[in-house]
C-alpha cells in the first residue's frame, strides 16, 4: 500500500512540472541585474553591457548602466526610450514586436505557442525551454531562443539566422 502511495506521489510530482508551472513562477513583479553579451558574426570582440531590470504588471524596464547609460520601457502600448536630459519617455516608431518581447519576459506560453514550437526539458530544479520559430517572419530572424534556469529564468539566449547570438544572464533580487 505504501509503495502505491509513494508511486502516485512521485507520478503527480513529475506531472506537475510543465509550462504553466514556469509561467506561474514568472507572474510576480521581479527585479534584478543583468549581463548581456552580443556575439556578432562579423566582429571579433564580444560586446558586453550590464545593468538593471524590473518586470512589473507585465511591463519591462531595462536600464543599461555600462558601457553607456540607456533606459528602455516595453509595455503593451509600445517601446519607449528615456531621454537622458529630460527624463521623459519617447516612444519608438520602429516596428518592433513588443508583444513577443513581453510574452518572453512574462513566460506567456499561450501567446508564444502561436509563433514557436516549444520544447520543455528538465524539472523544477533545472529546466530549459527551447523556442523554435514556426512563423515565417520570425524564421527569417531567429534560429532558436533558449530560456533556462532553476527557480527563475537565469539565462536567455537568442540565436539569429545570420549567426549572431545574444546571451542575457539575469540575477534576481530576492523579494
Amino acid at each position: 500500500m505504501r509503495f502505491f502511495l509513494l508511486l502516485s506521489l512521485f507520478i503527480s510530482y513529475l506531472l506537475s512540472f510543465d509550462l504553466k508551472y514556469l509561467e506561474e513562477l514568472h507572474t510576480k513583479s521581479q527585479k534584478g541585474r543583468f549581463l548581456q553579451e552580443k556575439h556578432l558574426i562579423n566582429f571579433n570582440q564580444i560586446l558586453k553591457s550590464s545593468g538593471e531590470f524590473e518586470i512589473q504588471n507585465g511591463n519591462l524596464i531595462w536600464s543599461i548602466l555600462q558601457p553607456v547609460k540607456q533606459k528602455s520601457k516595453i509595455t503593451k502600448d509600445g517601446i519607449y526610450i528615456e531621454d537622458i536630459s529630460t527624463k521623459k519617455w519617447q516612444k519608438l516608431e520602429q516596428n518592433y514586436d513588443k508583444e513577443l518581447i513581453l510574452s518572453l519576459i512574462t513566460f506567456n506560453f499561450d501567446n508564444l505557442q502561436d509563433e514557436f514550437e516549444i520544447v520543455l526539458n528538465g524539472d523544477e530544479k533545472k529546466w530549459r525551454v527551447d523556442l523554435k520559430p514556426n512563423n515565417i517572419w520570425l524564421k527569417k530572424i531567429f534560429k532558436l531562443i533558449t530560456l533556462s534556469g532553476k527557480d527563475r529564468i537565469e539565462e536567455m539566449i537568442l540565436e539569429e539566422v545570420n549567426g549572431d547570438k545574444t546571451i542575457n544572464k539575469l540575477y534576481f533580487i530576492k523579494n
